[in-house]
């Protein structure tokens, strides 16, 4: 910069010269940048430090909510423990709350099977308003399986022992039961009680009733033979089916209720199954039940005969076997009642048809009373 000197205000005598460096300014200028540069990236690790830890707060919750959902449809009910005040502190109580209450379900349906068939506890579920007292016509088939002379079978072992015998045989009925889709009704003793329709009813009641009690008695067979081997008595069973109309729905008190079956339906199912010890027979099946399988069942017709509570002879059939299962069976079964030959009858029963027939141990006496 340059300034004259004037003299007296009018004549220019001299300048005066001043200068002065810019770089120290150029130095402050960049040092102010390299501040700012550095502000701003530390800003920015903050900024991105505190989105981080904000993400992880409200992730790890929900993640955690992820986890939970997938345990829960695996079959566990965890908690959640965390603390908050805020939107996820209440998601997550309001998940633990759910979580609790499947839970509780949970048990008190697993407590509930051991007691009530789990289609029926499945119906009254998904609708509770059938708890109440009351029933409905419906048809069913009726299935009673007892083992025979199960009262000197009893005087003769330990109660231990009895308990024993019992328990494998209801934990096959019960398997089988399940299989074909029945209900278990109830235990009698050294009885059962299934029912085939309701609540849950299936078109081909009736043959899943059949189907199951051929395989009962197939599963009691090899349970008679490890009984046997230690060194347990002989013991048989018999199957009695019946399919009619009965009356279902909750018997007792509103404090406590049984789903069952009544009617004469009922009552008929059980004189069938009582016939086996007559008839020295395993499987037997009424009228109205081989009615509805006559054209895929192979069934033996024993002469009518008269039960207990019923003024007319009834008609029953011995089960031999559905014909899906064997062309063999059936092929075997049509040559014997076409037989016009006793003897060739016989032969062919023994031979052919008895191996399949569920018709118990004493086969020689079903053959006369068959003959006669």
């Amino acid at each position: 910069m340059i300034t004259p000197i004037l003299f007296a205000g009018q004549q220019v005598i001299g300048s005066v010269h001043v200068g002065f460096s810019k770089r120290p300014i150029y130095e402050t200028v960049a040092q102010s940048q390299k501040k700012i540069r550095l502000f701003i990236l530390l800003a920015l690790c903050v900024g991105l430090l505190g989105a981080w830890l904000l993400a992880y707060v409200i992730v790890k919750p929900i993640r955690r909510l992820v986890q939970g959902v997938k345990a829960i449809t695996e079959g566990d009910f965890p908690q959640i423990q965390m603390k908050s005040n805020d939107e996820i502190g209440l998601l997550v109580s309001n998940f633990n709350e759910m979580s609790r209450n499947l839970r509780e379900k949970e048990l008190i349906k697993r407590a509930f099977t051991q007691y009530v068939s789990e289609n029926i506890l499945e119906s009254f579920l998904q609708n509770p308003k059938t708890l109440q007292l009351g029933g409905t016509r419906t048809e069913a088939t009726i299935l009673f399986t007892d083992v025979r002379n199960f009262t000197a079978l009893a005087e003769q072992l330990e109660p231990s022992e009895v308990v024993h015998i019992l328990n494998d045989y209801f934990a096959a009925v019960v398997e089988v039961v399940q299989k074909y889709e029945g209900t278990l009704d109830k235990f009698m003793g050294d009885a059962v009680m299934a029912v085939f329709g309701t609540p849950v009813r299936h078109e081909n009641d009736e043959e899943r009733a059949v189907r199951a009690a051929i395989e009962m008695n197939e599963r009691f067979q090899l349970l008679k033979q490890k009984w046997i081997r230690e060194g347990y008595p002989e013991i048989e069973i018999g199957i009695g089916i019946n399919t009619g109309e009965v009356i279902a729905g909750n018997v007792g008190t509103l404090q406590r209720l049984a789903y069952t079956v009544i009617g004469n339906s009922v009552n008929m199912a059980a004189r069938i199954e009582k016939l086996n010890k007559r008839y020295h027979t395993q499987i037997l099946i009424s009228a109205s039940t081989y009615k509805r399988l006559e054209s895929i069942l192979d069934a033996i017709p024993l002469p009518p005969t008269r039960v207990r509570g019923k003024s007319e002879e009834i008609q029953v059939y011995v089960v031999v076997g559905f014909r899906t299962d064997s062309l063999f069976r059936k092929k075997t079964l049509n040559s014997a009642l076409n037989s016009t030959n006793s003897s060739k009858l016989s032969e062919v029963l023994f031979e052919s048809v008895l191996p399949f027939c569920p018709l118990g141990g004493n086969s020689v006496y079903f053959l006369r009373l068959f003959l006669s």
